[in-house]
């Protein structure tokens, strides 16, 4: 229950720090389907729905999350050190307990939404 509640206050700390400046009209949202390990320690595949590949890199010197398609960025957003460790332990928290994330992207201010609202995450 503890962690549940836990993770339950991290979604709320970081939808509210993530998108604060963010319209929802102007977010692409979709779901986190699967998290895959990369060569580097701190940094993961996420696996969605709508982009081709999502990074989520909190090792190398550019810490943040990168959003492609189609071998092309769409987004690529910095994340400080502590928030990097924040999303990654909210996503792999969230997977081993079989919760859902909804990882959303606003192109042009390059800012983060990350939610368990997965009502309008397609």
């Amino acid at each position: 229950m503890k962690k549940l509640s836990r993770l339950l206050s991290l979604s709320a700390v970081l939808s509210l720090i993530l998108s604060s400046s963010v319209n929802a009209g102007e977010i692409v949202k979709t779901p986190v389907l699967d998290i895959l390990p990369t060569e580097l320690e701190y940094a993961i595949e996420i696996k969605t729905t709508k982009f081709d590949k999502v990074i989520l890199d909190c090792q190398s010197l550019r810490m943040g999350m990168s959003f492609q398609n189609k071998n092309e960025m769409y987004a690529d957003i910095y994340l400080n050190e502590s928030m990097c460790s924040e999303v990654m332990e909210f996503i792999f928290l969230s997977y081993q307990d079989n919760l859902p994330v909804c990882l959303g992207v606003e192109k042009e201010s390059q800012e983060l939404y990350i939610s368990r609202e997965t009502d309008d995450c397609l």
